[in-house]
């Protein structure tokens, strides 16, 4: 029988202490029943507090058989799921689970329920909190405010439900057979196809265009959270979509039926199936913060899939050939020839063109070969340049079915589809940008020895100079341990009056399996970038705490960088954006859980992976103790001074910066505000707006 059942008989056989319910307003009458000690006896709130304790020890069981705590932990979710999806009565089912499962939360073990004695008076004790209390009542009345996941997720499942689409509910949770996940993609994909992928792409676009956001050049596709007193509504899976739409974007098929009912399926078809089936979209604030060890890793996994289901992969238009230019001028000109038959500057030329066409529109245009013969020499290179720059037959995307098939998802290797020779298409300006670069990299990589170290070079030239074009001067080589033993190197060291600034670059990008959402994936990649990179910035701070300054050395000239009181600030810069793993609040948690705590994984194979993780750990760990003893201003939040930012959202901080104070004034902008939607573009836009005002 199951736990639910179990628990429904026993409560419908126990009787609480009194059947009157005008005696539970005079909450002594219990102090009596149950010999409650006069300290209790002042206080409504403390006379409950007596008997959830009594419920505890009550239950509690730590030998022979027992029923584990984290088995009936999820009985309130159980009740309530079967109350918003199959309208099944919870009478008071609910609440009494909450009472009890609150009283034995940190206990491993309780009785089994079929020690029904034992549990009846249990169960009387916490129907008698659930009389006492009136705030129970009020939580019944407002279920779908209380507890908007649960809401939607129940309301999700009853929409598939009525299409057809099978599902259990166990352990508080909506469980789907793959084959069914696979019908239901497969439904929703074949709609699109149905209707051609550019046409329902064009009204996805029309969706969002509201979010749009001019200055910065992209879409704000971030979660907008309820009222605290409104229900959650499930938001459309809009990257999952458009990554649909891509893989069917040639001619429609001949349809029965009116296409606004098919568009208007897809479109609460997909916004069930990614609530129901992957339940990733935060309702509250909160959801995003207060994580422990047990809930880091299942956070970064919700991250990546979040991502995947609802963000695009988005880069300002503006910066597009400016960021090529800097990082492939590094190639020499004689190697681009040999490699592509021509310099890497008449690609970009043709990119600004196609950025010329399309800059003003915000859904699928059509470029024609025609338009991107700029002169004569071009006759025969542009058909190589469009072959660099678009998706071969049969097109992108291919094999991708699922939201998390991010591994099967190629579209973003390449920003245009090609309809024939003659004619182009190009789905959005921000959303096709960063693949300009990747289209790029694509063709010269293979052929280039250490190609990735010549672009991490670049990368840091890149930042140096947009740094000096706004006006802000740094420092950057190596400092020693004694003379002639390098200890350290420095990227960049910003100095303002009240900050020094470390900059750490790296040229780690975000791999596939980890925007899969695998666990282990994303740690390496985020131990490879952002937490590398806070290792070295680290190593900078605590040396020039202990020391008081810093002597950078380079070209043969030294610096000296004192402390003077200052604050230290540590920023780990990517290339590419990260997305929702770049939030400060995600980084802080992870931080500093990994520097307290190792990982471990119950895959044998993984082993050597986890290691490589728990050795950057032990070095967080140490460099924690160390800053534990240098830096009491902290308190305890060693890693608030720590930042990961790429180099488009660099890009944006400095939109209005002039020096070093201004590009302090900028970064500061969201240090101690956020509004907890893991998107930096928004934040930041949302705090300027506010300063400004």
């Amino acid at each position: 029988m199951s736990i639910e059942i179990s628990f429904k008989q026993l409560v419908d056989s126990t009787e609480p202490s009194f059947s009157e319910r005008e005696k539970y307003l005079d909450y002594r009458n219990l102090c009596t029943v149950h010999s409650i000690p006069e300290s209790y006896h002042y206080s409504r709130n403390k006379v409950e507090e007596y008997l959830c304790s009594k419920i505890g020890i009550i239950l509690r069981s730590e030998q022979g058989q027992i029923l584990l705590v984290e088995d009936i932990r999820k009985l309130p979710e159980q009740l309530l799921l079967q109350f918003f999806i199959n309208n099944i009565d919870l009478t008071n089912y609910f609440q009494l689970s909450k009472i009890i499962v609150n009283a034995v939360k940190e206990f491993r073990g309780i009785a089994l329920l079929e020690e029904k004695e034992t549990w009846q008076k249990a169960i009387r004790l916490a129907k008698d909190v659930f009389n006492l209390s009136d705030s129970y009542t009020y939580e019944t009345e407002q279920l779908d405010v209380f507890y908007k996941r649960l809401h939607a997720i129940g309301n999700s499942c009853k929409l598939l439900s009525q299409q057809g689409y099978t599902f259990k509910i166990e352990t508080g949770s909506v469980l789907f057979e793959s084959s069914e996940i696979s019908r239901i993609a497969h439904d929703i994909e074949t709609d699109i196809k149905t209707l051609g992928g550019i046409d329902v792409a064009q009204k996805l676009f029309d969706i969002i265009k509201s979010r749009y956001n001019i200055k910065q050049e992209r879409y704000h596709l971030n979660p907008s959270f309820p009222p605290p007193n409104k229900s959650g509504h499930p938001e459309i899976p809009i990257a999952y979509l458009l990554n649909l739409c891509v893989k069917h974007f040639h001619q429609p098929m001949i349809i029965t039926g009116t296409p606004e009912t098919t568009f208007n399926r897809i479109i609460e078809n997909s916004t069930a199936f990614a609530s129901a089936v992957f339940d990733v979209q935060p309702y509250t604030q909160f959801e995003n913060m207060f994580h422990n060890p047990k809930t880091i890793v299942e956070l970064l996994v919700e991250v990546a899939i979040r991502d995947s289901l609802f963000n695009l992969f988005q880069l300002r238009v503006s910066d597009v050939t400016k960021i090529l230019r800097k990082i492939f001028n590094c190639i020499h000109t004689q190697t681009q020839i040999s490699t592509l038959g021509f310099e890497i500057e008449k690609i970009i030329k043709v990119i600004e063109k196609i950025l010329d066409i399309v800059r003003s529109k915000h859904s699928p245009t059509e470029i024609h070969r025609e338009q991107l013969i700029l002169d004569l020499s071009y006759n025969s290179i542009i058909d190589t340049i469009l072959d660099i720059l678009s998706h071969p037959a049969p097109g992108p995307n291919v094999d991708f079915v699922l939201p998390n098939d991010i591994s099967k998802n190629d579209f973003w290797f390449r920003p245009l589809l090609k309809i024939n020779r003659e004619r182009y298409l190009l789905m959005s300006p921000s959303w096709c940008s960063p693949s300009f670069y990747e289209a790029i990299a694509t063709s010269l990589r293979s052929s280039i020895p250490q190609f990735n170290e010549i672009i991490g070079i670049s990368i840091e030239e890149l930042v140096k100079s947009e740094l000096a074009s706004k006006g802000v001067t740094f420092s950057s080589g190596e400092y020693y341990k004694k003379k002639g033993i390098v200890e350290g190197e420095c990227d960049l060291i910003i100095e303002t009056q009240n900050s020094i600034i470390f900059v750490e670059i790296k040229e780690k990008v975000l791999t596939r399996n980890a925007r899969e959402g695998s666990d282990i994936s994303i740690l390496i990649d985020l131990g490879k970038s952002m937490i590398n990179a806070q290792l070295q910035a680290g190593q900078h701070e605590i040396k020039i705490r202990k020391q008081g300054f810093l002597e950078i050395h380079k070209d043969q000239q030294m610096k000296r960088i004192e402390l003077n009181g200052r604050n230290v600030e540590r920023i780990a810069l990517s290339f590419l954006d990260f997305g929702g793993f770049q939030d400060r609040t995600v980084i802080n948690d992870l931080l500093r859980i990994a520097s307290l705590y190792t990982f471990a994984s119950d895959h044998t194979e993984c082993s050597d992976r986890i290691n490589e993780i728990n050795r950057k750990a032990r070095k967080l760990n140490k460099q924690f103790e160390e800053l534990k003893q240098l830096n009491t201003a902290s308190g305890n939040n060693f890693f608030i001074n720590c930042w990961f930012l790429s180099v488009p959202q660099l890009l944006i901080v400095l939109d209005d910066v002039k020096s070093n104070e201004t590009f302090q004034q900028a970064l500061f902008k969201t240090r101690h505000l956020s509004y907890k939607t893991l998107d930096f573009y928004f934040e930041y836009f949302q705090a300027s707006n506010i300063i400004e005002k």
